[in-house]
């Protein structure tokens, strides 16, 4: 019988979420700045699953994030951040000879689209093999975490991320899963088929309103997005996020929504996950609505700083801003 991941998170296993993924450098220049005008770039780490992570161990859950990285001074800097911020990379897979995967960020400001780069063919993480993993280690766990990103990659690191999923289930832990299509890997229709059998092995499932539409098609509304996740997967709790408007949840049968957080964009990478951190920290003690609730303020810490990776603790989500502060704590 399936555990809820609060029941896990009483004491018998050693992570509150585990997650399988790549992480990646990021260059990128501000935005209203080009690249071919760039004489220098921001570097930042970040990839969707240890983004994730990062947020719910700053949040005071045990997260450990499983990958491969290179053996050089680049795998170094992607740990020095993760453990920075609290996450167990102890069962991160060194590789000699091998690189790490980066992206490039074009930003721009509206109504101008930002433009994103993958170079991330033949990395460490994307040389992976089952002999390489732990299934035990990565599945002592309440919840396990993946994403569409990783399944678009294909290959090795695909199947690996699947077969970690049907395992999970038949172990009684909660699997979640964030749709997360990146047209920069692969097709919508490619997409639509191939994430088929990850959904079928989710119990909650996140998903962008704009991804349904384009994957699943899915009708205008969330109540629409949400049926058609419902109907390609095994989910119990399907997660609609709405951008501006907020996101939507069906929790067996109850819907419950929360509005977004007004917030002025600095940089757009690492919202989403910060959003599925704090709806993971809700399950984590069986209140959806307070971690959806959480995730809203987290997607909006995310977007008002630079980088992927959300800097937060439970303090700076409850302390709010005080209108007579003139906008700082003194």
């Amino acid at each position: 019988m399936t555990r809820s991941a609060a029941d896990c998170q009483r004491g018998d296993t050693r992570f509150a979420v585990t997650a399988f993924g790549e992480t990646m450098l990021r260059y990128s220049v501000p935005a209203g700045n080009y690249f071919v005008k760039t004489g220098s770039f921001d570097v930042h780490v970040g990839g969707s699953e240890s983004n994730v992570c990062a947020a719910v161990a700053q949040l005071g859950h045990a997260a450990g994030w499983f990958s491969a990285l290179p053996d050089n001074r680049l795998g170094d800097m992607v740990l020095y951040r993760l453990n920075a911020a609290g996450v167990d990379t102890r069962h991160v897979i060194r590789k000699a000879g091998s690189r790490l995967g980066t992206y490039y960020l074009d930003a721009a400001l509206p109504p101008n689209v930002s433009d994103v780069i993958y170079d991330r063919e033949r990395s460490a993480f994307a040389e992976l093999t089952a002999a390489d993993i732990d299934v035990d280690k990565v599945l002592d766990t309440a919840i396990f975490h993946g994403t569409g990103i990783t399944a678009g990659l294909g290959g090795a690191p695909a199947e690996l991320l699947l077969d970690l999923l049907r395992e999970a289930r038949k172990r009684g832990i909660t699997t979640t899963f964030d749709v997360n299509f990146r047209a920069g890997l692969w097709t919508a229709a490619a997409a639509a088929e191939r994430l088929k059998e990850f959904l079928a092995e989710a119990d909650v499932v996140f998903c962008s309103q704009r991804d349904a539409a384009a994957l699943f098609g899915a009708g205008a509304d969330a109540a629409a997005a949400g049926a058609a996740l419902s109907g390609c997967s095994a989910a119990h709790t399907v997660v609609i996020t709405l951008g501006e408007a907020g996101a939507w949840a069906n929790c067996r049968g109850q819907v419950v929504t929360v509005p977004a957080v007004p917030t002025r964009v600095v940089d757009r990478p690492g919202a989403g996950d910060a959003f599925v951190a704090g709806v993971l920290s809700g399950l984590l003690t069986d209140d959806l609505q307070a971690g959806l609730q959480r995730g809203a303020a987290l997607a909006s810490r995310a977007l008002a700083h630079r980088g992927d990776i959300v800097s937060v603790s439970r303090h700076d989500l409850g302390a709010g801003a005080d209108p007579e502060s003139g906008g700082i704590r003194r």
